[in-house]
């Protein structure tokens, strides 16, 4: 794959052609004047999709002279990962992007990877092949970008999940810099360039990003799962192995409640029942299931 030469004098229409052509997702994202309903700016104009669930979205199912016509309100390009292809955001959005240069500078093996400007870094393009399957604590997929700090002023994204939205040029910046030269707009500066197949692996080294780590439950969310388990049984009864007697769902609440309070520490205790008091708020959320 490789960015054609001439794509920064496209206008957004061919750009978007361009890009439809070269595999890409692509989708219209609204413009950076666009407002709500209510006449009121919107979050996020000019980066956010213009389509719902843009990661299924089908580009040639996209009307250009509507999205792109020539009244004067163009919308702006989106484009979401997808297998193998992936994104790095480079950002030092205090000095502009003036540190990430710095330190691309400094990192010749970056030099032949295509890569546009935006208005605090560079978007750094990749194929990779091998790269996981992320997934959060709860087994489902992770849609998050993973981050990294490369210096004190110069921060990295990876962009890997289709859930996320990447903004391509010829697109406008929303934050005007100024009235002679109102919108920033996003430029490649390397292309030219076959775009390099790297390894999950190189990934971390080059930027060192980490594999998503579950997140430990709170005690609430530990009381919560409880809480759920116990509504699931609530249609059941289950004999004690030593009386013969029935065990009721707020029975086995109760039990389960006392094994994860017995297992915190006085301090730990303590902070609870400052922040919540857990123990009566526990009875109470059982107590109503009855």
């Amino acid at each position: 794959m490789r960015i054609p030469e001439n794509i920064n004098s496209l206008s957004l229409a061919d750009a978007f052609t361009c890009y439809r052509d070269l595999g890409l997702r692509v989708y219209p994202v609204y413009p950076p004047d666009a407002k709500t309903t209510k006449n009121k700016p919107l979050v996020d104009a000019g980066k956010h999709p213009a389509v719902k669930e843009w990661w299924n979205y089908d580009p040639y199912d996209c009307d250009l002279r509507k999205y792109f016509g020539q009244n004067g309100s163009s919308f702006n390009i989106g484009t979401c990962p997808e297998p193998p292809i992936l994104w790095v955001d480079l950002d030092s959005k205090p000095d502009k992007g003036a540190s990430v240069l710095e330190w691309l500078a400094a990192h010749p093996e970056l030099d032949n990877v295509p890569r546009h400007i935006t208005r605090g870094g560079v978007h750094l393009m990749f194929l990779c092949d091998d790269l996981p399957r992320f997934l959060d604590e709860k087994g489902k997929p992770y849609f998050e970008r993973l981050g990294a700090q490369l210096t004190d002023k110069v921060t990295a994204e990876l962009f890997h999940s289709s859930h996320t939205n990447v903004v391509l040029p010829c697109s406008r910046h929303p934050v005007r810099d100024s009235e002679s030269d109102p919108y920033f707009i996003y430029a490649w500066d390397s292309i030219d360039h076959e775009v390099p197949n790297i390894t999950w692996k190189w990934l971390q080294e080059e930027f060192g990003f980490r594999a998503p780590e579950p997140k430990a439950k709170t005690f609430q969310e530990a009381i919560c799962s409880v809480v759920a388990a116990v509504s699931r049984r609530s249609q059941f009864s289950e004999p004690f192995s030593a009386t013969g007697e029935t065990r009721t769902p707020v029975d086995a609440g109760n039990r389960r409640y006392r094994e994860v309070w017995a297992a915190l520490s006085v301090a730990q205790r303590t902070q609870r029942r400052e922040r919540c008091t857990s123990g009566n708020v526990y009875r109470n959320l059982v107590a109503r299931r009855r």
